[in-house]
């Protein structure tokens, strides 16, 4: 049996390695919003039923809090800086029509950054962030994690990723509010 360990920085790195919804190696992951939740549903659904709670000890793992936009963890964000620091993920802003989705993330993103700044004039376009790894980060996962992972965990995460890159926000937010109310009691976003 395997001994080696990842530490819960590395669960971000792998959710950005596997395949997505379009079948690409490396796909990206839209919005921080949509990565929160995506991290929080993997910790209450998948880490135990695949046994990651064997690769990945319980108290590495992020402490999920209710707040204005559901389950939220700021160590998140702390990681995401970390690993733009260490030029292991790199972050791209993607214009999008002002659609529901798109205020949702975009509000949150100005929810939780305390430097931005709001240009004022309305606009029928936002910008939401692209996670995706890059050429190190890349190595890294392919060299350090994936070799500790099952079969089964790897495929687990590709079906993770895939389904909730290939769905709305809004139906990842109605499914964790629903499946988990206790996170979303203190949320603006019903």
């Amino acid at each position: 049996m395997n001994k080696e360990k990842i530490n819960g920085k590395d669960l971000l790195l792998l959710l950005l390695y596997v395949p997505g919804n379009t079948g690409r190696e490396y796909e990206p992951i839209r919005g921080r919003t949509r990565l929160t939740k995506m991290i929080f549903i993997f910790e209450k659904e998948i880490y135990k039923k695949f046994e990651f709670d064997k690769l990945l000890p319980k108290d590495v793992l992020l402490e999920f809090q209710p707040y204005k936009y559901g389950p939220f963890a700021k160590e998140l964000y702390f990681n995401i800086e970390f690993f733009q620091n260490i030029d292991f993920v790199n972050v791209r802003y993607i214009e999008y029509e002002s659609t529901d989705e798109a205020k949702t993330e975009s509000e949150e993103f100005v929810y939780w950054e305390e430097d931005i700044i709001i240009d004022e004039d309305t606009t029928d376009m936002v910008q939401i962030e692209e996670f995706y790894l890059t050429n190190t980060g890349k190595e890294y996962v392919k060299g350090k994690i994936i070799p500790i992972l099952s079969e089964d965990q790897l495929e687990a995460l590709e079906k993770f990723k895939s389904t909730l890159n290939g769905i709305s926000l809004q139906k990842i937010l109605k499914y964790v509010y629903n499946k988990y109310p206790r996170y979303s009691a203190d949320s603006e976003i019903k």
